[in-house]
């Protein structure tokens, strides 16, 4: 049903919590509580919720194939959207959505825990979950998140001003992060105590800690954030009570094509990934890292080259032999990107006139009705139709499918 759904009470941001007139009742559950599969949520606004505005959960058996898009989420005390315990193979959508003032909890001293304005949970199963096109703005846990799963796609989104990192992939595996615009500044404008651009962990949860391996970050634009990139492998966590279970679990990414504008912390970070136990592959090529010459990484670990920086970085091991420093031409003022003026993740996706594939899960965006299920979808990963085995990469043509001119590019801003 088309409409608003919304508490009814505007308490400081957010409804109360665990009180008589919560709604809902309890601040783990949804203002929209939904269990069940083949469920479509379209055109309505959802605020004001006491606990998540969206909250898909199935107690007894998971769930599989959800759509939500065209919703406008604003003030929730935990997750804006949560796709918690999805059934394996399952199709998850979330799109064309904006979200604001969520995740509320810690900053309004509720709890202590740290819920994501979105995020999708399969215990470490494989589950075929979209982010698109979706506009996000002062959340104050991290942005969007994929947590024990394998096989997301975020794609062509706009993140801005969350409190943690603003891309967050927590153990999980073979994930797609893609044209997006990730910008920083803080939760409203002031906070950003862990705002990283993007990171990819492993966090020990205890039995269900997973691997956090070959994910692909590619062509996107993060500026302004307390740190551009990190990868990294952590020994504890609050959520283990003394019993990590992270032995044996790796951590990797596969990052090209990317533009990080940022002087507030290291462009480029790690944590105990000296011991090739763990770590899968790690290759940082052809980005643009311009402001900050800050960089934390280990000797001898991935391959890191062919990349652009504004400055000389202070540590010899983010460089590589095939960099370039310093090119007058790149302009690293990143100082007016804020949540106000920023250019349309559009920007960053082949022109609508383009034969390019858009590798990763491709969509229809005809509306899906109660007749259309299941939602269907089909992968590809030919890149421009070639046959090439490092398709992630796509570094010898731009969006149209032509050969670039040189080699390393700008990124995310396909400067020729």
């Amino acid at each position: 049903n088309r409409g608003t759904y919304e508490a009814g009470c505007r308490q400081n941001r957010t409804c109360p919590v665990n009180a008589g007139n919560a709604i809902p009742a309890s601040h783990w559950d949804g203002l929209l509580n939904i269990a069940g599969s083949n469920i479509v949520v379209q055109d309505i606004n959802v605020h004001d919720s006491s606990g998540a505005a969206i909250k898909f959960y199935a107690a007894y058996s998971r769930y599989e194939n959800l759509k939500i898009e065209r919703v406008n989420i604003l003030r929730a005390v935990k997750a804006g959207v949560w796709f918690n315990q999805a059934k394996p193979n399952s199709e998850l959508i979330l799109r064309d959505s904006t979200l604001e003032l969520v995740a509320l909890s810690n900053v309004d001293g509720i709890d202590n825990n740290w819920p994501a304005c979105v995020s999708t949970d399969s215990d470490g199963a494989w589950v075929n979950a979209l982010y698109e096109n979706n506009f996000l703005k002062d959340c104050a846990g991290e942005g969007l998140t994929f947590l024990r799963m394998r096989g997301g796609i975020m794609r062509k989104n706009t993140v801005t001003n969350t409190r943690r990192p603003l891309i967050y992939l927590d153990n999980a595996s073979d994930s797609i992060v893609e044209n997006n615009v990730v910008a920083g500044n803080g939760f409203l404008e002031t906070d950003e105590s862990y705002g990283a651009g993007i990171i990819v962990t492993v966090e020990p949860y205890g039995n269900s800690t997973y691997d956090a391996v070959n994910n692909v970050i590619r062509n996107n634009l993060v500026a302004n954030t307390r740190g551009a990139l990190g990868i990294i492998m952590r020994t504890s966590s609050p959520y283990t009570n003394g019993n990590p279970k992270a032995e044996g679990r790796k951590v990797g990414a596969r990052v090209y094509g990317n533009t990080f504008m940022q002087n507030k912390a290291a462009f480029l970070f790690s944590e105990n990934l000296e011991s090739a136990t763990n770590r899968g592959t790690i290759e940082i090529q052809n980005n643009v890292f311009a402001g900050s010459n800050r960089c934390n990484w280990p000797s001898g670990v991935g391959s890191i080259d062919s990349n652009l920086y504004g400055v000389n970085p202070n540590d010899a091991d983010c460089l590589g032999s095939r960099s370039v420093i310093g090119d007058p031409a790149i302009s690293v003022d990143y100082t007016q990107v804020n949540a106000d003026n920023i250019p349309s993740s559009n920007a960053f996706a082949p022109p609508a006139n383009s034969n390019a594939a858009q590798s990763g899960l491709a969509l229809s965006n005809q509306v899906i009705d109660a007749s259309a299920y299941p939602v269907y979808a089909e992968f590809s990963r030919d890149l421009c139709a070639l046959n090439a085995n490092d398709w992630e990469k796509g570094l010898a043509f731009d969006y149209q499918c032509k050969p670039r001119a040189s080699s390393p590019t700008l990124g995310a801003l396909e400067i020729q």
